[in-house]
């Protein structure tokens, strides 16, 4: 497994492992774009628990691929028969294009697709980073197309079939991108590049302002020919934000919304 994770258990239930990674990325970046299948895509926070494919992993006891066949997904597997996932269980996206159909495109964690469980949390601390953090966090699913075998055999019968091979897709995939800004203490987590772009030209403007609140000889120097509000905006990883920095990421669930709204009506005919 990952170089950077620990995997405990308890000798009364060996079959039950936790399994600690450490990480400089986003947690939930990590999970999407590691998660072998979509039966390690659950996610638990402080205070709620998401389902990311409630309907494959919970009512149709289902998975699908994430990733090619190797050794380490072969480990994968092995852990996952043990807590009862085999093959049997597997969707494979070329045999069932109907079910990759209902999965395939552009999510959110706690979307309408999802199962969202609220947990207790009493006793629990609150952290510091708000539910929109998680609840922003968008990721593409699409098919992975297999790239064409290299093997040392001159059969043409087999020659043949790698070549069919290369339009096959035996398992899934989940992209992302990470959205940052000075204005933001949060990474979010992005798949539409419409809405990154939506997102990070408010946060543009909005460092703009916190710019000029700073005295002249305090701000990070900007090139000359840039236009404030216009321009992108220059801030190294060196500044040092004063205590007066005003973040924005109490906005970005707003914004959110307003640009789903906007997507909304240019869908409708007339919008």
């Amino acid at each position: 497994m990952n170089q950077n994770s620990e995997v405990y258990s308890r000798a009364l239930h060996p079959k039950i492992k936790i399994r600690i990674t450490r990480t400089t990325k986003s947690p939930i970046q990590v999970i999407l774009s590691s998660a072998s299948t979509t039966a390690y895509t659950n996610v638990i926070t402080w205070n709620k628990a998401y389902s990311i494919f409630p309907r494959q992993t919970l009512v149709d006891h289902k998975f699908f691929p994430l990733r090619s066949l190797d050794d380490e997904f072969g480990t994968e597997l092995s852990e996952l028969s043990l807590q009862g996932w085999t093959a049997r269980d597997i969707i494979w996206p070329d045999h069932d294009k109907e079910k990759v159909d209902h999965v395939v495109g552009i999510r959110r964690i706690g979307d309408k697709r999802s199962l969202v469980i609220p947990l207790d949390t009493e006793s629990v601390v609150t952290p510091s980073a708000s539910d929109d953090v998680i609840e922003l966090t968008q990721f593409k699913i699409s098919e992975r197309f297999n790239s064409p075998s290299r093997i040392g055999h001159n059969h043409r019968f087999v020659h043949t079939a790698i070549q069919n091979s290369a339009t096959k897709s035996t398992s899934l995939q989940i992209q992302t991108k990470t959205l940052t800004s000075s204005v933001l203490r949060y990474d979010y987590t992005t798949a539409d590049n419409e809405w990154y772009m939506f997102a990070i030209e408010r946060a543009q403007r909005w460092a703009w302002l916190e710019l000029y609140k700073l005295k002249q000889e305090d701000r990070p120097t900007q090139d000359t020919m840039s236009s404030p509000l216009i321009s992108d905006i220059s801030i190294t990883a060196d500044f040092e934000p004063p205590q007066s920095w005003d973040y924005a990421d109490d906005q970005m669930m707003a914004w959110y919304q307003m640009w789903e709204k906007s997507k909304t009506k240019r869908t409708v005919p007339g919008g």
